[in-house]
């Protein structure tokens, strides 16, 4: 398998969001950004992965130190082998990468705080990222900054969707706003944060189909984002028992019409 198709198949695999957002973005860009989304992978699958610090710390170093060799041209992991020629572009900065790994690292699930705080710390550890999907994108200053939001916004839905798991495995962070002085996750707290998501995730199409070229791949993980935070708002139960998810032919159909929304791209 080259690394191309590695990247494609550990960041987009079928039937995942990224997959379906990709689906109608412009193909220049698709290498790239499945090399980004490999990479988040990666990263979050050890921060989610073993419950041994000893071993997430392990593979943490060996990831900061494959981005490094990207840097440097001399990857060997084919995600790394990917990251190669963006890093040597400037197209994205190692040292965030580098960055994100550390942030992605479990820190309790409980954050202390409001909503606000917890969307101020999802976008400090997925801002790297998102800012590296910007530029792929060609977006810099203020339209970067919008492509950050609603990237921190879906990163968002991702952690409500994954709550129930959260509770399992003691991984977060959850805004402890949703327990209401209680262990358990109180359902109607789980289902304002949610509409709350989804309005400002509605709120960013417009945004992101300002901007020139339009952003496809965003704006579709946006209503991605949108939908399931809407399904979660419905039936959060749901959330608590694992069960929520949007069907592959319902994916399809969002990321079609948001493309056919923004006429171009």
């Amino acid at each position: 398998m080259s690394s191309e198709a590695f990247c494609r198949e550990a960041g987009a695999p079928a039937g995942s969001d990224t997959h379906y957002a990709l689906l109608f973005h412009r193909r220049a860009d698709h290498r790239a950004l499945c090399a980004l989304l490999a990479l988040r992978r990666e990263i979050l699958d050890i921060a989610e992965g073993s419950a041994d610090p000893g071993v997430r710390g392990m593979r943490r170093s060996w990831w900061q130190e494959e981005i490094l060799r990207a840097a440097g041209g001399t990857a060997r992991h084919p995600v790394g082998i990917e990251l190669q020629p963006l890093a040597l572009q400037g197209v994205v900065d190692p040292a965030a990468l580098i960055e994100f790994s550390e942030r992605a690292a479990p820190p309790g699930l409980w954050l202390e705080g409001d909503a606000d705080a917890w969307l101020a710390e999802i976008e400090a550890i997925h801002a790297p990222v998102w800012r590296a999907v910007a530029a792929v994108c060609t977006q810099e200053g203020a339209a970067a900054a919008d492509i950050v939001r609603a990237g921190t916004l879906v990163e968002a839905v991702y952690r409500l969707r994954a709550a129930g798991e959260a509770l399992r495995t003691g991984s977060g962070p959850l805004p402890r706003t949703l327990t209401s002085g209680a262990a358990a996750i109180d359902a109607a707290s789980l289902a304002r944060l949610a509409e709350r998501l989804a309005a400002e995730l509605h709120g960013q199409e417009a945004v992101l189909a300002s901007k020139e070229p339009v952003p496809v791949f965003v704006a579709v993980m946006a209503q991605l984002a949108t939908a399931l935070s809407r399904e979660i708002a419905a039936d959060p139960d749901s959330v608590l028992r694992g069960r929520i998810a949007l069907t592959p032919l319902r994916k399809l159909w969002i990321a079609w019409r948001t493309h056919r929304r923004l006429g171009r791209g």
